[in-house]
């Protein structure tokens, strides 16, 4: 994965870069150990290399790190720290709670947030965040549950609802967030045949999701062993959605979607050769 210290470099700077660019990236910097290990092995641990790594990535993030700390008053890459924990996080983890029976006496506490969203003051940022994070932590175990059954919500929809509904003549809209779909999806096909092509498309893509993640499985079958190339991009899949949950939207899956047709389109093939085998055995 690794094969050289340039490539580390090169691979460290673009990996803190892109923690600059969206902030949704920044945690993936656990790759970098992982990726040395991978290239080296366990058995064979290159302390040098995982710290130079991690040094090249700090080193180049250390600015803007810097600035959300004593500007922002508040220990996060985003900007919108209040927004992400609170209206996000909380918000939506307080929803998902109230469905399932919450007492009133028991949910997330409102909070102003008129200092932040109209007169931008950084100084209520760190107080707002707080209040959602307290409730989480006096609900972490539901709060994992919520967190973990939220992934699949980046792989089962298209977006394509989006296009959709900005198409005038259509006379179509649906809400992105309503994910129903026992009856009431096929009340909608057949009030408005469009949700037809909705269904499909969010179909496309978990088979394309599927595919991805069992190519490892098919190149072992293949190849009697693991790839540590795809292993090291599986890896990445699954943490970026771990990172991209609750809020999982369609534009968090943007940066993986040619990782994931990649592997897809390089299961197919692998499929392919492995019934040629068989029919020929």
């Amino acid at each position: 994965v690794c094969s050289s210290d340039l490539h580390l470099v090169i691979a460290s700077a673009a990996m803190a870069l892109a923690g600059l660019t969206r902030p949704i990236a920044f945690y993936l910097f656990i790759l970098i150990p992982f990726a040395v290990l991978l290239s080296y092995g366990i058995k064979n641990i290159k302390w040098k290399q995982i710290g130079l790594g991690l040094l090249i990535f700090f080193v180049i993030s250390s600015p803007w790190l810097i600035f959300t700390t004593f500007k922002l008053h508040s220990l996060t890459v985003s900007s919108i720290p209040s927004m992400q924990v609170y209206e996000y996080h909380a918000t939506m983890f307080d929803e998902w709670r109230q469905t399932r029976g919450a007492k009133k006496d028991d949910l997330l506490p409102e909070v102003n947030l008129d200092p932040v969203n109209n007169t931008f003051d950084a100084r209520a940022i760190g107080p707002i965040k707080e209040v959602g994070i307290e409730y989480i932590k006096s609900h972490a175990f539901e709060y994992v549950l919520f967190h973990t059954t939220r992934i699949p919500q980046l792989f089962n929809r298209s977006g394509y609802e989006n296009i959709l509904n900005g198409v005038g003549f259509l006379n179509f809209y649906h809400d992105s967030t309503d994910r129903e779909v026992s009856n009431s999806w096929f009340e909608k096909i057949k009030n408005q045949p469009a949700f037809l092509f909705i269904a499909i498309a969010d179909l496309f893509f978990i088979i394309i999701t599927l595919l991805a993640l069992v190519n490892p499985f098919l190149y072992n079958k293949l190849n009697k062993k693991f790839r540590k190339e795809i292993i090291f991009l599986i890896v990445l899949i699954i943490l970026y959605s771990i990172i991209a949950s609750p809020i999982a939207s369609i534009r968090f899956r943007i940066p993986i979607n040619i990782i994931l047709f990649l592997l897809a389109f390089d299961s197919i093939a692998m499929l392919n050769k492995i019934y040629k085998i068989k029919k020929y055995d």
